[in-house]
């Protein structure tokens, strides 16, 4: 584990307990963002830097009770706060990193919500989250908020490690770039969405 995932790791580490109180998000947001992307019953979606599971809830409104969930993260105890929470069913819960994850599965969904400033690595990650999509799947890198205000809030004191969110046209440049058709830019004052398709 390099320094700087393991800078990540300590400190989502640390705020696991409190995050639920700290890191609100509008539900009417996460629905709209999600009204984009493609998530039909029995889809496979791989939720990265999924935190305590704030997007759980509301993939299952698009799936249903079918389907599979799994839940990546780099934070170990924000896990086992999402576990708590929703239990196993239809849920797969994974410690590890966006760069460096390996599974024999492919997913129709990748979705990295609310943390891709804090990847170590942008490339590596990107290149690694676009080999797990099957032929057809999305890519999807949103956050409920502005990239203005994503990018003020990790130069505070005391926020975990965190690269800047990057302007949204860049961001579908780069994943032009590895070969996704980019379906969806949204980079305004109030949210960020980018989404390719393989």
């Amino acid at each position: 584990m390099c320094r700087e995932e393991k800078q990540v790791r300590e400190a989502f580490n640390r705020l696991a307990g409190e995050w639920d109180e700290r890191a609100l998000s509008s539900p009417d947001k996460i629905r709209y963002l999600l009204s984009f992307l493609t998530i039909p019953p029995s889809s496979t979606v791989l939720d990265v830097g999924s935190g305590t599971g704030i997007l759980i809830p509301f993939l299952r409104e698009k799936m249903g009770s079918s389907g599979l969930i799994v839940e990546l993260d780099v934070a170990e105890e924000m896990l086992e706060v999402a576990r708590r929470k929703f239990g196993e069913e239809g849920i797969e819960y994974h410690q590890g990193s966006a760069e460096r994850y390996k599974d024999s599965r492919r997913y129709d969904l990748v979705i990295v919500y609310s943390s891709f400033p804090h990847f170590w690595d942008r490339d590596l990650a990107l290149q690694n989250l676009i080999s797990l999509l099957i032929e057809g799947g999305e890519l999807s890198i949103a956050h409920s908020e502005s990239r203005q205000t994503i990018n003020q809030r990790h130069r505070g004191d005391g926020a975990p490690p965190a690269f800047t969110l990057p302007p949204g046209e860049e961001l579908a440049r780069e994943l032009k770039k590895r070969g996704l058709e980019i379906t969806r830019v949204i980079d305004n004052q109030e949210l960020y969405l980018v989404t390719g398709r393989k």
